[in-house]
């Protein structure tokens, strides 16, 4: 009998360890109108009630290894739309037939630190990281240390408030006006979107002492600045300049579409084609078209200073310098397009599910202008020559 009861008792431990908590929380979506709004959501798959702590995600702070306790703090509710709108990716890329490689990926909030290949953290008083993202390599750690190894992580940047005062935001205002082709009806839009890097900067009004041209060649240069829309506008409008990547829902897919890809290809940036495939997976996750196209027509318009340049591939897309990134993102979203009207929708998730595959046959070095072409014709032998010639109408 005992025996019977110890094996009942190490039956009914087992099935508590493995309890799976859902626990509802307000977070952040985008309405109808693009506008970020709070709402309800359930989070799912958590191991506990009363701490981030889920089967897929454990949200943390800093350099802590223990999860954020869920209260009423903003920390708390940055951990909360963190961690829905991870498993809202997580499922994106279960319906592209791709598991998470990793089961429990550590997210970190509010933490400063710079990354260190060798001791994972860089003493956080030396050069601090604000107002940013990023998704992390794992390493091997240094055992005589006591510094354990770790997998891939993605990092939220704390926010920093930024001084401005009136006289260098008229200033400013009229620098990129100068800079900005009359003949577009798009102004306001572009100084509003173009402001976020001079806003973000350590030095503000240091920063808007830089030329407008500089700045507008910038600003695309972070997933974190690229996916301000449109929330700068609402920053301007109300003149607090304060801003937290963990409460924009399309750089939190951003970065888990990189650590999906960390197996074939390690999180990097300032590579125009895997950051350009990033954002497309991030609108796709946001099921946000608009947006895409908006950010598309943005980096065309900036390129060539014209309303119509977003036909056309340029050599310097593919530099550091370049605004290939939204033209990527645009191309991507047209071809997902035409596949879908050849296809009469069979698979809406078709193009996704190829483009992800695609990832095995990309590298660091891989340009739009040189690979992507080959690429395509690789991938979708089915449908190359429509996706092609859109290709070569915009100039690749």
């Amino acid at each position: 009998m005992k025996k019977i009861l110890l094996a009942l008792s190490l039956i009914f431990s087992s099935l508590t360890l493995a309890q799976i908590f859902e626990v509802e929380k307000d977070i952040l979506e985008r309405n109808d109108k693009e506008k970020l709004t709070v709402v309800s959501k359930t989070l799912k798959n958590l191991k506990s009630n009363t701490h981030f702590d889920g089967v897929f995600f454990k949200i943390v702070q800093g350099t802590s290894d223990e999860p954020i306790k869920m209260d009423d703090s903003i920390l708390a509710r940055k951990a909360a739309n963190v961690y829905y709108h991870l498993e809202k990716g997580r499922e994106f890329f279960t319906k592209l037939g791709q598991e998470q490689l990793k089961k429990s990926v550590v997210i970190r909030l509010e933490i400063q630190n710079k990354f260190n290949k060798t001791f994972h953290f860089n003493n956080p008083r030396v050069d601090p990281v604000f107002n940013n993202a990023t998704t992390t390599d794992g390493g091997t750690g240094e055992p005589d240390f006591g510094i354990d190894s770790w997998d891939n992580e993605i990092w939220f940047r704390p926010a920093k408030k930024i001084a401005l005062s009136k006289e260098a935001k008229k200033k400013f205002k009229q620098t990129i006006r100068g800079a900005i082709p009359k003949n577009t009806s798009v102004n306001n839009d572009v100084l509003i979107f173009t402001a976020a890097e001079a806003l973000l900067a350590e030095d503000t009004e240091a920063a808007l002492q830089s030329s407008a041209e500089d700045i507008l060649s910038n600003y695309v240069r972070d997933a974190a600045i690229r996916w301000l829309v449109p929330e700068i506008s609402t920053l301007l409008i109300l003149q607090k300049y304060y801003y937290d990547a963990a409460f924009i829902p399309e750089i939190i897919y951003h970065e888990y579409a990189h650590l999906m890809m960390s197996d074939y290809l390690p999180p990097v940036v300032n590579n125009t084609l895997l950051e350009g495939i990033a954002d497309y997976f991030s609108s796709k996750i946001a099921d946000s078209p608009f947006l895409a196209h908006k950010l598309g027509n943005y980096g065309a318009m900036l390129q060539k200073r014209d309303a119509t340049s977003e036909t056309y591939y340029e050599d310097k897309l593919d530099g550091p310098q370049g605004l290939g990134t939204d033209f990527v993102l645009s191309l991507l979203y047209e071809l997902d397009e035409e596949v879908n009207k050849l296809s009469k929708g069979e698979d809406p998730l078709y193009f996704s599910r190829k483009l992800f595959d695609m990832r095995k046959s990309l590298s660091l070095d891989s340009t739009i202008g040189f690979d992507l072409g080959e690429l395509i014709i690789d991938y979708f032998p089915k449908y190359h020559r429509n996706l092609t010639a859109i290709m070569s109408q915009r100039g690749i």
